[in-house]
């Protein structure tokens, strides 16, 4: 890595933190543009603390091969929603306000942990954001041919025990997965709990674009964002000669959410101080 990750945009004592969630045979150095230009972009005072979660366990990295490996031979994702919990409850535990930016599965991964402590626990608690880049919210038609292409060879040479390609079934059209999340999340009101922005490319021929909007063809929803020139993989990966749109949806949110949290400071320091002065 040629430039460090970014730990903090500027204030290491912030009670908000980000946490970063990669897609399909990604990594933790996915997210090193995009960190470190909203980095750059950030003239706030008040910022945010950045996490970065990284869920499979080779080391080597190797282009193409790495992918492969791990796309191959990954957990699912209802294990990794498991293992985002034990993230979250461990890096994240003294913050007050956690906010979720994924890419690709990395969003269907955060969707099911959300599901998961709503179920457990009847509230979001910290939780107050998810932000997807290109997620299948309802799969992806090329996991499908990549599961016809792989699923049979496997299955005859019994590598069905070693949990090859459970991460392309579960991102395949109509998974069961997929379709669990998409249900309990409506049954769970989830849109009404918490800020869902999804971001997409018009260019991306992984993803489609009624996929990654998770929306009704008619429905109007501002939290929804489409760019021509973004596809699955430069949507995260933002221009540097100027001020990239998709990255603009983040940096956008972020500056509202600081917002919102200093008005209601303000607003909880004037009630505390008329009680300080009421007579007894």
């Amino acid at each position: 890595m040629k430039r460090k990750l970014p730990e903090y945009l500027s204030n290491p004592n912030s009670d908000t933190v980000i946490v970063f969630i990669h897609g399909l045979g990604g990594g933790y150095t996915t997210w090193k543009k995009f960190a470190n230009i909203l980095h750059e972009e950030w003239k706030e005072n008040d910022a945010f603390s950045l996490k970065y979660d990284h869920y499979y366990n080779n080391t080597v990295e190797i282009p193409v091969y790495s992918f492969f490996t791990k796309s191959f031979f990954g957990d699912n994702i209802e294990t990794l929603s498991r293992h985002l919990d034990s993230v979250i409850r461990s890096l994240c535990k003294y913050y007050e306000n956690i906010i979720l930016i994924c890419h690709s599965m990395g969003g269907l991964i955060a969707r099911k942990y959300i599901i998961d402590l709503l179920n457990k626990e009847r509230d979001l608690g910290k939780i107050k954001a998810l932000i997807t880049y290109a997620t299948p919210h309802l799969g992806s038609s090329l996991a499908n041919v990549c599961k016809t292409i792989f699923w049979a060879p496997a299955y005859i040479f019994k590598f069905a025990s070693l949990r090859l390609i459970s991460q392309i079934k579960d991102l395949s059209k109509n998974s069961k997965i997929i379709t669990s999340i998409n249900a309990d999340w409506t049954k769970l009101g989830v849109n009404q709990k918490l800020d869902f922005i999804r971001i997409f490319g018009y260019a991306d021929y992984v993803v489609g674009i009624d996929s990654a909007k998770l929306q009704e063809e008619d429905e109007d929803d501002d939290n929804v964002f489409g760019f021509a020139n973004k596809d699955h993989f430069n949507i995260i990966k933002p221009t540097t000669n100027f001020q990239d749109s998709a990255l603009y949806v983040t940096y956008n949110y972020l500056k509202e959410f600081n917002r919102k949290i200093e008005s209601e400071n303000e607003f909880e320091d004037e009630e505390y101080s008329e009680d300080s002065d009421m007579d007894y």
